[in-house]
């Protein structure tokens, strides 16, 4: 699932980075391979367990925001300017950001700013001022984990007329589960993503979604799960990075 393309900007991040002086992670890693068809899979323990100085590719105006992995807690640093780049949401005139991670709420209301709108973060601990607050700001767009979404619902059976969109972001999708959401957003998408790759692919909610890559991402299925590289030269490049999905769960255009 990639283009030309994105395979040449992939082997420029990946030869630039091998002789970058603060990556020292990723030779360490790599090894001789320089080429992406000799690249190994990489897991999220061996990259990320390294020093975030060491596998820091480019310096930027950045936000570094704590992960909380299935093996522990790792630094992820993401430059601003990356960050308008994914699409976690769509443009609206009063979006809320909801998220069971503050960190993560942290970075989609930054993704929020970054797009020129000013964005309303609700409390995940104190669903009521949420709901209260979404009431008073008139939210007409919802960029949310499903965790969070769930907690939302009075909310969102309160609104007078349904939002403009509503972006639910995370690593797996239940659609029969997330059915009771089609009644109160317009455009309903959701988002594959990780904290620490941004987002992989997006999908209408349907009964069967099929997922499209997002923009600048190229993703394999290996031994049954998904592996990812971004085209991008983000600060901590993600090259052939095992994220740890099940394939199976999903279903992808081709």
């Amino acid at each position: 699932m990639s283009t030309e393309k994105e395979s040449d900007v992939l082997e420029k991040i990946i030869a630039e980075t091998a002789v970058h002086e603060t990556a020292d992670v990723y030779r360490t890693l790599w090894g001789d391979a320089r080429s992406l068809s000799q690249m190994p899979i990489v897991a999220g323990d061996d990259l990320f367990s390294g020093a975030l100085a060491r596998r820091r590719y480019r310096s930027a105006r950045s936000l570094v925001k704590i992960v909380r992995g299935p093996s522990g807690v790792f630094l992820s640093e993401w430059a601003y300017e990356d960050i308008r780049g994914e699409p976690y949401g769509l443009l609206s005139k009063r979006p809320m950001v909801y998220f069971s991670d503050t960190q993560e709420a942290i970075e989609k209301s930054l993704w929020c700013y970054e797009q020129g709108m000013v964005t309303l973060i609700g409390e995940v601990h104190n669903a009521a001022i949420a709901h209260e607050m979404a009431r008073i700001y008139r939210i007409d767009s919802l960029i949310a984990d499903t965790r969070s979404l769930e907690l939302l619902r009075p909310a969102l059976q309160a609104l007078s007329e349904p939002l403009a969109s509503l972006s639910i972001v995370d690593t797996m999708f239940a659609p029969e589960e997330l059915s009771w959401t089609l009644r109160y957003a317009r455009e309903i998408r959701l988002v594959l993503a990780l904290p620490e790759t941004g987002v992989l692919a997006s999908a209408p909610l349907t009964q069967k979604p099929l997922f499209a890559a997002s923009a600048h991402t190229r993703i394999e299925v290996v031994e049954g799960r998904l592996v990812a590289s971004k085209a991008i030269p983000l600060v901590t490049p993600i090259i052939r990075y095992d994220t740890g999905i099940r394939a199976g769960d999903l279903s992808f255009a081709e």
